[in-house]
């Protein structure tokens, strides 16, 4: 069945899973066959005695896994252990260690083998708890998760909440769970279930909103709220020019959005979320826009270059240079580079002096970021963005 979805399925395929359980002569027959076929495992941490509950057990297994089978027919960077949690809600002595030791069990692997993954099913360690609950719980344990280098989760968007906007004594009370730090008085568990006696899963503590309408902007855009969110901006353009509620207002909220990603107080989901309501406002704000009727200040050639889909980065610059005296050339997304320097001499060609070119990402043949660059035209190409 394996052998049969591997000749089927294109790209890179991840078989989901292996163990030690039942001995080693079915795990040998599937890593082969994923070596064959260039696809990569997900091994979980269990052996012949079964499950470990203690961190120096689960990392025996994977340790074993690795040393056995990595050559010479596999490569340890398509390996992918998952450390396994249950969960913390059944209070019974034996499973109150169980977060804390998958977290110790996650930290022995990647030290003792950096160049393989981690993965986790996340929601395992909440299961029992109210819907609330079970964000809050999934969150932090995420946060500490990937402190100690987690790769990849198995988890629901809905199922988590950006790390910064849980309350810090919900927030302490999911640790003091997580790491067992039980003490006469007080059960962290029955803490927790009592913060969320009254809590309905569709529903969430409001905050209030800011009074002024830069704070509201900003705000909209940090945690990608979008309802209402025409009418805030059109009571800006009372105040402001669209492009100044672009660049003063809008951008510092993406700003703060990615300051919370890197310090992974922000999960992807929600800066993909910021991001749409980011675009949604350009939207709003662009009809509004008085071009400048001048001559132009040159050409600027943009594009999201090959390997990469995003464009909303892109078009806000396009936006941006448009509304300042720019002719601008937007070439899309998955540009190869080669066709990007034919438009950039094409737009040399019309007596342009000032192209660039822009590509959100771009990575070389040998998988190495490239910096800005001079064409043999004269013109500089400049990529960035996230790599």
């Amino acid at each position: 069945m394996i052998e049969a979805a591997l000749k089927l399925a294109g790209g890179k395929c991840i078989i989901n899973s292996i163990n030690l359980e039942d001995g080693e002569e079915k795990l040998d027959t599937i890593c082969k066959l994923a070596r064959r076929y260039g696809a990569a495992l997900v091994a979980l941490t269990i052996d012949e005695r079964g499950w470990p509950r203690q961190p120096n057990a689960s990392w025996r297994s994977p340790t074993h896994l690795r040393s056995g089978h990595e050559s010479p027919w596999h490569p340890r960077g398509d390996l992918i252990f998952d450390a396994l949690t249950f969960t913390l809600a059944t209070g019974n002595e034996d499973d109150r260690r169980l977060g804390l030791e998958t977290i110790e069990g996650i930290r022995l692997i990647k030290e003792a083998m950096p160049e393989c993954h981690a993965i986790l099913g996340l929601s395992n360690v909440s299961f029992g708890l109210k819907p609330p609950a079970r964000r809050v719980l999934n969150s932090v344990f995420l946060h500490h998760a990937r402190e100690v280098s987690l790769d990849s989760a198995i988890v629901h968007a809905t199922g988590i909440l950006p790390y910064y906007k849980i309350d810090d004594h919900q927030k302490k009370t999911a640790e003091d769970l997580i790491f067992d730090r039980r003490k006469d008085g007080y059960d962290p568990l029955m803490a927790l279930i009592g913060l969320f006696d009254d809590a309905d899963a569709s529903t969430s503590e409001k905050k209030e909103k800011p009074t002024t309408i830069e704070e509201r902007l900003k705000l909209r855009i940090i945690e990608g709220d979008r309802v209402g969110l025409e009418s805030d901006l059109t009571e800006a353009m009372t105040t402001y020019t669209p492009l100044d509620i672009i660049n003063d207002i809008l951008l510092d909220g993406m700003k703060t959005v990615g300051d919370l990603f890197g310090a992974g107080q922000m999960q992807l989901p929600f800066v993909l979320q910021s991001a749409e309501t980011m675009k949604a406002a350009v939207a709003i704000l662009e009809p509004f826009m008085d071009k400048l009727d001048s001559e132009s200040k040159g050409t600027v050639v943009l594009a999201t270059v090959r390997g990469d889909v995003h464009d909303i980065g892109k078009n806000l610059v396009d936006i941006i240079l448009s509304n300042n005296g720019y002719t601008v050339v937007n070439l899309g997304i998955k540009q190869p580079i080669l066709r990007d320097h034919q438009r950039v001499a094409g737009a040399q060609s019309r007596r342009d002096r000032n192209e660039r070119l822009a590509g959100e990402v771009h990575r070389g043949d040998e998988g190495k970021p490239r910096g800005p660059q001079r064409t043999r035209h004269g013109s500089i190409v400049i990529l960035g963005g996230a790599l």
